[in-house]
């Protein structure tokens, strides 16, 4: 894989601690915009209520980028989403670990300034044309119920709901949906392929057009 994936406007470079101070700005403005509109799904791969401070933010969000849960069977990719200057305007990544049954998970969230201008979507694209190319043939991820946003994004995608669980790593309940390779090429680009080669053939060339590999 290239060290950076490239959209039409986008740049998905690799994440790393250098990040840091971004990350906890984002965090900042998306609770502010929680507090200003009580609607707005706040992402959380952590406990807003209980930071207090802003060093419990900081640590919070230090944790996150940093506590990834690296086993020998599991591949983590994460990237930020930035403009094509360079400037992070989100996160984006997902796991595979071959021992599991729920062999995936996959995560996604934009600064509130940047939502629902195409970002995400032209983001979740090539890191999921990425994925399907190289990978597996099927991604599992986890929903709140309420983040109605990433419903409509991974629906986009083809990701239909298989299950509901009340108890999940996040603390909180969450769907558990799949997107297959078939149905995401379906889906995104209204396509159909014989067989799976065609079908990482096909995403490979699309990778190809923003990025020299």
């Amino acid at each position: 894989m290239t060290d950076i994936i490239r959209t039409e406007r986008l740049r998905l470079t690799p994440l790393t601690i250098k990040s840091l101070n971004r990350y906890v700005q984002i965090a900042k403005t998306m609770r502010k915009t929680k507090e200003k509109n009580p609607a707005y799904f706040l992402y959380a791969r952590f406990d807003y209520n209980a930071v207090k401070t802003e060093a419990d933010l900081s640590n919070a969000v230090t944790d996150m980028i940093t506590n990834i849960g690296d086993t020998p069977h599991k591949i983590i990719k994460r990237f930020n989403i930035c403009l094509k200057n360079g400037y992070i305007i989100g996160y984006i990544g997902f796991f595979h670990n071959s021992t599991e049954k729920i062999s995936s998970d996959f995560g996604i969230f934009l600064a509130p300034k940047y939502e629902h201008k195409g970002y995400a979507l032209e983001a979740q694209k090539s890191l999921l044309a990425y994925y399907f190319s190289n990978y597996d043939d099927k991604l599992y991820l986890t929903i709140h119920p309420k983040n109605q946003p990433s419903y409509r994004l991974n629906t986009k995608c083809g990701a239909q709901k298989i299950a509901h669980t009340d108890t999940s790593k996040y603390g909180s309940e969450r769907d558990i949906l799949v997107i297959t390779r078939k149905k995401f090429i379906e889906s995104v680009f209204h396509k159909k392929f014989a067989n799976a080669e065609k079908e990482k053939l096909f995403l490979l060339d699309y990778l190809k057009i923003y990025n020299k590999i």
